[in-house]
Order: C-alpha cells, then structure tokens, then sequence
C-alpha cells in the first residue's frame, strides 16, 4: 500500500469510537461465554425443532412423570420458558384445564410459530405465546405460579439478568423448576456443555435469589430440582456464606438420599481424605463398594438415618479470620447426620467462585463395616 493511500484509513480508525469491553458482560448482546466456573452451551436453532419432539423422548427423559410431579393445578398460570415448539407446553395447558394459562416464552420466534400451529391442532386455546429477549422475560411481576427450564436454562447467554427477570414472576408460592441432563453421569449421551451438575444447579440459584425447595429422583437422564423466592435476597453482606449454606445443605440431601452420582458433582477432581490427596472418582468408587455391600436395604437404611438427622453448617475449625483474597469467605463446616455415623465434610470456595468439598470423610473400613 502507498504511503499516501495509508494515511486517510489511518484517519479513519483514530476517528472511529472505542469499543472497550463493558465490565459486565450481560451489557452486551452477546453476553457471557461462562458463568460460575461453567461454560455457557450454545442456543439450538429453531432449524433443529424436530428433535424436541423425537420418539424416544419419552423413554430418555419421561416427561409424563415430570408433569406428574409438578401437580399443575386447574386454573394456575403456569410459564415454559424456552418453549421451543411445545414439547411440554400442550400438557401443560391441558393440565391447567380452560381456567388456567400457559405463557410460553421462547427467544426464536419460529419456534413460537411451530408451537402456535402445534397448539391450534390440539384444539388449546389457553397457550400463549410470548417473545423474549436476553433483558427481558416477556413476564409480569408475580404473574406465574411455576415456571419450567427443560433443557434451557444451560444455555441462557444472560443468566443473571434473566433470573432477575423470573425470580419477579414468580408469585410468592410460585416455584421455579430446572431440568438438566446430569453432568454427573457420563453415561448420559449429551454434550458436556449442555450438561449441568446438581451442585452447579444449587450454586446458582442460590446465587440469585432461589432457594432449594424439592427434587424429582430417578428421571432416567435429568435432574428436576424446584427453587423459591429466597425473602433475605438481596443480602448487603454476606450473599456468598448464603451461598455457601445452600451448596452445602444440597451435598447434604445428595450424600443423605445415597445419591453418590451427585455427591460427585460437589467435588473437585482431587479430594482430600484423611490428610491426604486422592481422585474424587476413587473416593466415588470406595462408597460404591461400600453400597455394594451393604446392599440396597442396608444402604438405603444407612441413609435413611442420616436423612433424618439434623445438618449444621458453620465456619469451619482452624478457617482464618482474614482468607485471601480478603473478599472470599471463609471454609464451611458440614455436619450430616448424628453420632459416631455422623459424616462432615469443609466446604471452601474455588477462584472460579463454586464451592467444593475440599476435605470429605473415607468410606468406613472393611473391619467397621
């Protein structure tokens, strides 16, 4: 290029505005690529709607089970969000009956219109169809009393935006339900990032205002995990304790229902038992020996007791007044069950912001078995 020739696009580009990064990354369009240690999975296209509706979704994730379980009630406004084509908004508009609503959100508008000709065929007239945007729902204040996440919310690219957003519709005995192919489980057929653990789960909601309320067990590929409107939220001081409090009472119901797959998920890839370093899916292997034999009576009554005993959290022993960073809350405590079975774990907090089990008891010996 002639030097006469460089020096108008020269001009150009020192005339043109900066684009500095914002430092909130859901300012932008595009918003986050991770969040919370976790990758943020790609939306799928409204061109791969076929695949919402394939026949071997019943046998891989049991959807009639999941509505069973969340006892939609006649007359209730319930939300889909992320509908897609209304794989599971037409139960659901069957279930509320003609009293009831169902607001289906979703950010495509194509699949808004495959959803609006599924549910024309069905003969629904209580479906209603609403565009979404990353800032914002389409939802009212307290305008739901359930919104559903099937698959969706792995990939919501402004999370902390949109859970504002759902956390406001919520009515004040509204739940918000999350279904998540189990990170867990590799024998789980999914892309890694659209995958999601228990304890991912936990940590942000937890982190936004919702609060563990129930679980649905032994879906075949999915965790369903039901969260309220947390009433302390916002805290001024001490939000990551809470969160904190929350991760460490879902290890608790995890290791109390004999859930080792999730146990897992609260885990780092190395643990520390008894002083001493050693991988997690070793420790994993240890307990399920120990499953092994007790066999499932005696495991399920192991922790039956230690589900009904009372969990205490609190700062751990020996954690500094001042941890580094000074902003970084110190190491949980977390006691479940009672007793000589009592079993207590320290939870601290990673750079990436999750807390982890960074000291968990050994699977008891062969001798005290």
């Amino acid at each position: 290029m002639k030097p006469l020739l460089l020096l108008p696009l020269l001009a150009l580009l020192s005339a043109a505005p900066r684009q500095d990064a914002p430092s909130d990354p859901e300012a932008s369009e595009a918003g986050r690529r991770e969040y919370l240690g976790r990758e943020i999975a790609r939306t799928m296209h409204w061109s791969g709607a076929g695949w919402l509706t394939r026949d071997s979704r019943e046998e891989e994730e049991a959807p009639a089970r999941l509505l069973r379980w969340l006892d939609l009630e006649p007359g209730a406004t319930a939300c889909d969000f992320g509908c897609g084509n209304g794989y599971h908004t037409l139960p659901m508009a069957e279930a509320v009956g003609a009293e009831g609503e169902v607001l289906a959100v979703d950010l495509q508008p194509e699949m808004l219109e495959l959803l609006g000709a599924r549910a024309a065929a069905a003969g629904l007239d209580n479906v209603r169809p609403v565009p979404g945007s990353v800032r914002d729902t389409g939802l009212a204040p307290e305008s739901c009393d359930l919104v559903l996440l099937v698959d969706v919310y792995h990939e919501l690219s402004h999370p902390v935006t949109t859970l504002r957003g759902l956390r406001a519709a919520l009515r004040p005995d509204g739940e918000l339900v999350l279904v998540e192919f189990r990170a867990e489980d590799r024998e789980v057929p999914i892309k890694p990032d659209h995958k999601m653990s228990e304890a991912q789960v936990v940590l942000e909601m937890a982190a936004n205002g919702l609060a563990f309320s129930r679980q649905l067990e032994g879906l075949p590929w999915q965790h369903a995990l039901a969260f309220r409107r947390d009433p302390d939220f916002p805290r001024e001081a001490g939000q990551a304790e809470a969160e904190g409090r929350a991760v460490a009472l879902g290890l608790a119901r995890a290791f109390a229902r004999g859930d080792l797959l999730s146990v897992s998920g609260y885990l780092p890839r190395r643990v520390g038992v008894g002083g001493a370093s050693t991988r997690a899916r070793d420790w994993l292997a240890a307990w399920t020996e120990l499953r092994a034999e007790l066999g499932e009576e005696g495991w399920r009554t192991r922790h039956a007791a230690l589900a009904v005993a009372v969990t205490r959290v609190g700062p751990a022993q020996g954690a500094g007044a001042a941890p580094e960073p000074a902003e970084a809350p110190a190491p949980l405590s977390l006691t479940v069950g009672e007793g000589p079975e009592a079993l207590r774990f320290v939870l601290a907090r990673d750079p990436d912001g999750r807390w982890l089990a960074s000291d968990v008891p050994a699977a008891p010996e062969p001798a005290a078995r």
